[in-house]
């Protein structure tokens, strides 16, 4: 039984969040970033499709590893599993994970078969969808969960991330890597 004493009493200007929610605003900074250095090649791929089609597809590989393979990992096996899973805001942030694969798959289906206009209209959507996700995650989820989660479970959670980041060091490494060589267009070749 959580002793009231061990529960947070949630963030304040004073108290930032736990390191393992600040471990995930730091990937959703990385993931805002890929899509900020993405919105030119998306917009522009329905007319220029072969111009963008390598960074397209290196954007739906990270899309499926790091933000959905890594990060909803964190998020959908770790943390969301200390609430229950009707929860509202737990369903809406899963609905959203459920609806940014569906897309991710539509646009890589639609790659494959040259559809430029789907990929484009998918990616669009997705970035739009994400964008907003991590918005209301950070200032809605991680708060109410804050408030709810003991210190002896936030050390938990923290160790369950260390397991994961060990688990996809390589790909999270990779990851990270591309993602900062975006903002050096020319490196990507490299």
């Amino acid at each position: 039984m959580t002793k009231s004493s061990d529960t947070f009493k949630g963030p304040t200007t004073a108290s930032p969040l736990p390191v393992p929610l600040q471990a995930l605003q730091a990937e959703h900074q990385l993931i805002l970033r890929v899509l900020h250095y993405l919105d030119a090649p998306i917009e522009d791929f329905a007319t220029n499709a072969q111009h963008h089609v390598p960074i397209i597809r290196a954007y739906l590989d990270f899309s499926q590893h790091y933000t959905d393979r890594f990060h909803h990992a964190k998020e959908e096996e770790v943390l969301f599993s200390y609430f229950d899973s009707r929860e509202s805001i737990i369903t809406a942030m899963q609905a959203d994970h459920v609806l940014g694969r569906k897309w991710i798959h539509t646009a890589t289906e639609a790659l494959i078969v040259g559809d430029h206009q789907t990929v484009a209209m998918c990616l669009r959507s997705y970035r739009n969808m994400l964008t907003q996700h991590i918005q209301t995650e950070h200032a809605q989820l991680f708060p109410w969960i804050f408030h709810r989660l003991t210190h002896a479970q936030i050390e938990e959670i923290g160790m369950r991330f260390a397991a994961i980041d060990t688990h996809f060091q390589n790909e999270k490494k990779h990851f990270e890597d591309w993602a900062n060589r975006l903002a050096n267009p020319d490196a990507l070749t490299r």
